[in-house]
């Protein structure tokens, strides 16, 4: 360990590797094939995860699926670089120097606590049940504003048709007949569609 380590120059080193941000704030999940445990991680920098974790629960190998999970999952673990390298295995500091991540808890604590063993399946299920209630409630809100809104609309319209009431415009003149007997007789004629 006599190498000199720098977070801000492996981050440099990162950036110039992945000039695209790499996998910045992407979700995977690792899952225990011996008793179905598993965790949801989220890369809070761009470096080097591996491919196979310690499983928290039954202390086997827990295998990555490769960035192919559902954003629904809540994440329970996350890969960071560490400031310094006190308190590191060899192994792992030398793994830090080439621009790899450690795991840990979110919101604190070891790596190996917070592994589920409930179906991940259901975790996407609930969440799932819960944003198709939420948008049904919002849609049913927004559709009651709307018919709210239209009420309005007609209620207004009839105040103002009772306020103002409108004799419909007939374009006949009273000057053109003879006598008003012969006016009221052609209005009526015209309302009635004949003229």
């Amino acid at each position: 360990m006599s190498e000199q380590y720098d977070p801000q120059v492996v981050r440099q080193q990162m950036a110039e590797w992945q000039p695209s941000g790499g996998f910045t704030q992407r979700k995977n999940a690792y899952e225990c094939e011996e008793c179905g445990s598993w965790i949801c991680t989220i890369d809070r920098e761009q470096g080097v995860t591996p491919f196979m974790v310690g499983c928290g629960s039954c202390g086997a190998m827990a295998k990555s699926k490769f960035y192919r999970v559902s954003e629904l999952l809540a994440e329970t673990h996350e890969w960071y670089r560490p400031e310094t390298l006190e308190g590191l295995s060899d192994w792992s500091a030398d793994h830090v120097r080439r621009g790899g991540l450690l795991l840990r808890r979110i919101g604190g604590g070891d790596a190996k606590e917070g592994w589920r063993t409930d179906s991940a399946i259901e975790e996407v299920d609930r969440h799932r049940a819960e944003m198709m209630a939420l948008y049904k409630r919002k849609k049913a809100e927004l559709m009651l504003e709307q018919e709210e809104r239209e009420m309005r609309k007609i209620r207004d319209a009839v105040k103002v048709s009772k306020i103002v009431k409108r004799e419909p415009i007939i374009p006949l003149k009273r000057e053109d007949y003879p006598s008003r007997q012969a006016y009221r007789h052609a209005v009526s004629q015209y309302r009635k569609g004949r003229l």
